[in-house]
């Protein structure tokens, strides 16, 4: 762990999966700072998109972006992963939310997470 407490800063910081090997393994040997008890009833697809999509969202917004309530928030791709996180944490920052994404279906969910205003991004045909 790095002594700030932002591995993700750190050189040497490595994924299991992207950097290192064992993403696929039945078991996995980690410190035990890096466990955390997962919620009952939660699907475990759920708990293992969480760090990935909610973890980026809210270092973009609360630590890099420093958003507060109020502001209005952009967010391009909507309709991935860390679009749709950063959709849910802007509206709980108290920011208004402008969504854009390529397809109608991409809006409707970003509208039912709490966007404001919608883009459609998708390319227009003459």
């Amino acid at each position: 762990m790095s002594v700030w407490g932002r591995d993700n800063y750190c050189r040497d910081y490595s994924l299991i999966g992207e950097h290192r090997w064992g993403g696929y393994a039945e078991y996995v040997v980690v410190p035990m700072e890096n466990i955390v008890p997962a919620p009952d009833g939660v699907e475990i697809e759920l708990l293992a998109a969480l760090p990935t999509t909610f973890l980026t969202a809210w270092q973009m917004l609360f630590e890099r972006a420093i958003i507060h309530p109020g502001e209005t928030v952009l967010v391009l791709a909507a309709g991935s992963g860390v679009g749709t996180a950063a959709i849910q944490l802007a509206k709980l920052g108290g920011a208004e939310v402008i969504a854009a994404a390529s397809t109608s279906a991409k809006l409707d969910v970003a509208r039912t997470l709490g966007a404001d205003h919608l883009i459609d991004t998708a390319p227009t045909t003459c």
